[in-house]
């Protein structure tokens, strides 16, 4: 289901001009970086042995070369890695601001052996992802990390002990992220009756999953499901004249378009960032088109992302039986251990649920990608 494709030809000429321009924006993956945590790319110019602002923090010289890129004739670094000792370059940034930031990159991995990985680094925290085999990836978000307080951030970026191979690196940065407009949607005007059609009651930390569950149920009942009581109510509520905003466009456009076969994690973004709730949105790609959308949103109370799939109607729960988020899935996907057992199916409507669709779909990249409302 590729996201160019899926909406052609469905909507009137007007919104289909602007849901085909958007969908073009968020594949082109690449966010604005703000000038004052800005870094460089890994393209040299003539006169340099190290793309600006990175230093080599482990490894010989002769590991790091620079060639010419036959295509642009701009000069890129490569990596090789070393038998004997890691090779390792690094950057620090220091960040301003307190929040969540997304490391972003790209590169292209030839691996023997050994292991390539990502990392950044605060006084307070570390995160990393790592690479057992040859790749190339899509301008994608690597992994998120939240800083309670300005710091200082490394970016590091190599080969671990023990590792054969050639990486290629072409893009690695911090980018900090936003989820909302200034100024907030009034939801208490018409909370109670969202309320009363959707069986939400009050978030709180007992109830706030069930609450998400309850909502993306509403939506796949509204837009996915058959005539019937339950759904006429909720039909009328969502395109009504109070939904006419540019922070409700997809929940009230597509209702009044009234076709099937609609992936609902947009119109749940919408209704969750009515409550203040932060919400990004996943897409699993091959070949750097996206082809399958769903979200994860934050709980506050667990202070963690949670994955939810309105369209397939699941989750994903670990050993525990936690819900998770996108980093913790990929790595069981990466490390090849994610199985049938991880996927929770969710008692909400939905003729789309298949388990081999979604074991191919983490075979896959991911990207992650911010609708500011």
């Amino acid at each position: 289901m590729n996201i160019l494709s899926f909406y052609s030809g469905i909507y009137k000429l007007k919104t289909v001009h602007f849901i085909v321009l958007f969908a073009a924006v968020i594949q082109s993956c690449d966010p604005y970086r703000s000038p004052e945590i800005y870094n460089p790319t890994f393209v040299l110019e003539k006169s340099e042995t190290y793309p600006l602002g990175w230093i080599v923090e482990r490894g010989y010289e002769t590991s790091f070369m620079k060639i010419a890129d036959p295509v642009t004739g701009k000069y890129k670094l490569k990596i090789v890695a070393s038998p004997v000792i890691p090779t390792i370059l690094s950057q620090k940034i220091y960040l301003n601001d307190s929040g969540s930031y997304f490391i972003i990159g790209k590169f292209r991995l030839e691996l023997d052996s050994g292991v390539f990985f990502v990392a950044a680094t605060t006084p307070g925290a570390s995160k990393e992802i790592t690479f057992n085999a040859s790749t190339e990836t899509c301008k994608r978000t690597f992994f998120s990390m939240h800083i309670p307080d300005p710091a200082e951030l490394t970016l590091r970026i190599g080969f671990k002990n023990n590792s054969g191979g050639i990486a290629y690196p072409d893009t690695l940065f911090v980018y900090k992220e936003d989820y909302f407009e200034g100024v907030a949607f009034d939801i208490t005007r018409i909370n109670k009756e969202i309320e009363a059609l959707t069986g939400v009651s009050g978030f709180n930390q007992d109830n706030f999953d069930y609450n998400i569950n309850l909502f993306a149920k509403s939506l796949n009942i509204a837009f996915l499901g058959k005539e019937s009581e339950e759904r006429a109510p909720l039909i009328d509520f969502f395109s009504s004249g109070q939904f006419d905003t540019e922070r409700t466009f997809y929940l009230r456009s597509y209702l009044l378009d009234e076709f099937l076969q609609l992936n609902t994690s947009l119109p749940l973004d919408e209704l969750l960032k009515l409550y203040r709730i932060p919400v990004r949105h996943l897409y699993w790609q091959k070949n750097c088109e996206s082809y399958h959308r769903f979200i994860e949103y934050w709980n506050p109370f667990d202070k963690k992302w949670k994955i939810i799939d309105p369209y397939f109607g699941v989750r994903y729960i670990n050993k525990e039986g936690k819900f998770m988020g996108f980093e913790e899935v990929e790595l069981l996907a990466n490390n090849g251990n994610f199985s049938i057992s991880y996927i929770r199916k969710l008692n909400i409507e939905t003729p789309f649920y298949n388990e081999n669709q979604i074991m191919d779909g983490w075979k896959s990249q991911i990207t992650v990608h911010i609708i500011k409302k």
